[in-house]
């Protein structure tokens, strides 16, 4: 499961950069941070839209390519071994950006359909 290993790297960052990702979170809501509520707004626009526009069967059957799959590991990979160069670290953040968008709509979908 390629999002288990992506989001597990992510997370792993994400804690380590943060002090903890709900760490994270609490700071970001207690300073008031007002772009917050619209980030997740946009998220959440853009989610439903996906969700209605995108049957759940095929939002569950779809699965990146072969080769999209191979070039996430082989970044994981480098990165881990050697680092990444700017624009393969960017290549890299985005790939995980849309994993962790198709996950929630995914879940979405299942919600929206009774499959909870």
């Amino acid at each position: 499961m390629l999002y288990l290993a992506a989001f597990a790297r992510k997370r792993d960052a994400d804690k380590a950069e943060s002090g903890g990702s709900s760490a994270h979170l609490k700071r970001t809501c207690a300073a008031g941070d007002a772009s917050y509520p619209q980030l997740m707004n946009a998220r959440d626009e853009l989610l439903d839209f996906i969700v209605r526009q995108i049957s759940g069967t095929a939002l569950a059957g779809f699965q990146a390519s072969d080769s999209a799959r191979q070039r996430v590991w082989t970044l994981i990979a480098k990165e881990k071994e050697t680092g990444l160069l700017p624009d393969e670290k960017l290549e890299l953040d985005d790939y995980l950006k849309l994993e962790h968008l198709l996950v929630l709509a995914k879940a979405k979908a299942r919600l929206a359909g009774g499959h909870a």
